[in-house]
């Protein structure tokens, strides 16, 4: 006999291969709560992790708000999007979905998958979709009316790179906009993006995005921050060496260094402090990075050890992005 049952509903869900998918509560390394790509960045300028910016314009923007991000595109190709490896050459034949829920619709942006292979130069298979109205599925999370978009297609035999963007395809100075709440690219023909927002663990994702990009920073309601330990190696400069997570990327590149304000940074021994003039990546590895730190006023003390020193709201992150 069938009757109604008081059990909780399972809910099926295929695995998410984005990073970072969650824009109700992104993890943002950077820490910034807007970003402008212009005319004079690379061809791409990350936002939050994992996410970037490209065929930059100075019209094309990032926007963190609260429980959704905002995009802003202009110019034909601009996207906003992540990068995925795909490393396994049986794909032959495998559909993937990418699907994205939005706040509102935009007729002139597209939801796209692109596939290049290993050296970005070649497509290898491509389709997109209008954000428009006709191509929404209408979802309902907490009470509230969502729509939903997804995008399918075939995977060839390659290796290579996976391109999944919020698209401009119209030639255009005008910024078209969308509002984002969540992403997801996963194998097969359905979305079950839905499905996903009643367990996402902001922990977990932190750990991904660690493995492209680590930083340290000083907490705002200190003065200075004890980084580590270092050592002196002549008058100007000394060495250390930063850990890395575990599952940071790797790759034979160094990776990329940025810092805040270099006057943020000092190293000292005893009573006396020198400030930090310079900071450079002198090596690779995956387990470690090593580095050398200059001063400009000489009078360091070679095999002695130092501090380095942070002061609030100061930062320094190593990057491997694709």
């Amino acid at each position: 006999m069938k009757g109604s049952s008081n059990a909780p509903k399972i809910l099926h869900s295929n695995k998410n291969l984005l990073d970072n998918w969650d824009f109700t509560n992104p993890v943002n390394q950077r820490g910034q709560t807007s970003y402008t790509a212009n005319g004079s960045d690379a061809s791409r300028l990350y936002t939050i992790d994992r996410w970037a910016l490209g065929n930059n314009s100075v019209k094309n923007r990032l926007v963190i708000s609260d429980h959704k991000i905002s995009c802003y595109l202009s110019g034909l190709y601009s996207r906003f999007y992540q990068l995925i490896p795909i490393e396994n050459t049986l794909n032959g034949g495998k559909k993937i979905t990418l699907s994205v829920i939005t706040e509102n619709v935009n007729a002139n942006l597209n939801l796209s998958l692109e596939f290049y292979n290993s050296a970005n130069t070649e497509i290898y298979t491509y389709d997109s979709i209008s954000i428009t109205d006709s191509n929404a599925e209408n979802i309902r999370i907490n009470g509230k009316t969502y729509k939903l978009f997804k995008v399918t297609i075939t995977l060839t035999s390659n290796i290579g790179y996976l391109y999944c963007n919020i698209i401009n395809l119209n030639d255009t100075s005008s910024a078209y906009s969308v509002s984002l709440i969540a992403a997801k690219l996963e194998y097969g023909e359905v979305s079950t993006l839905k499905n996903d927002l009643l367990g996402v663990s902001y922990a977990e994702e932190l750990i991904k995005c660690k493995r492209y990009l680590y930083r340290i920073s000083a907490a705002g309601n200190v003065h200075t921050r004890l980084f580590g330990a270092c050592a002196g190696h002549n008058d100007t400069l000394l060495t250390t060496s930063i850990l890395m997570p575990d599952n940071f990327r790797e790759t034979n590149a160094s990776p990329v260094l940025e810092i805040s304000d270099i006057s943020q940074f000092s190293v000292i021994k005893g009573n006396t402090e020198k400030a930090v003039t310079g900071i450079a990546v002198s090596g690779a590895s995956d387990q470690s990075v090593p580095l050398d730190i200059y001063v400009e006023s000489g009078g360091i003390d070679e095999g002695a050890a130092y501090l380095f020193l942070m002061k609030a709201n100061s930062w320094i992150q190593f990057s491997k992005e694709l």
